[in-house]
């Protein structure tokens, strides 16, 4: 039962993540006022998820998204 819940809580997790680059993309995509920092916000959540997580590979990609977005 605990590693259902394990299991359930990380799937969760990696949902939301993808959920919330999903829609930084889309935020970036439109350009619009406000939508950048939107980006930034979103991509700061998914960070936070998968330090939690200890995703490494995916902390790294999220910063690289970050990195472009400053540049």
């Amino acid at each position: 039962m605990i590693l259902m819940a394990c299991s359930t809580r990380a799937l969760t997790s990696t949902s939301s993540k993808m959920v919330l680059c999903e829609y930084a993309r889309v935020y970036l995509e439109r350009d619009q006022e406000g939508d950048r920092e939107k980006t930034h916000n979103l991509l700061n959540q998914a960070l936070e998820i998968f330090q939690k997580m200890g995703a490494k590979k995916e902390i790294e990609r999220i910063i690289a998204k970050k990195k472009l977005l400053t540049a």
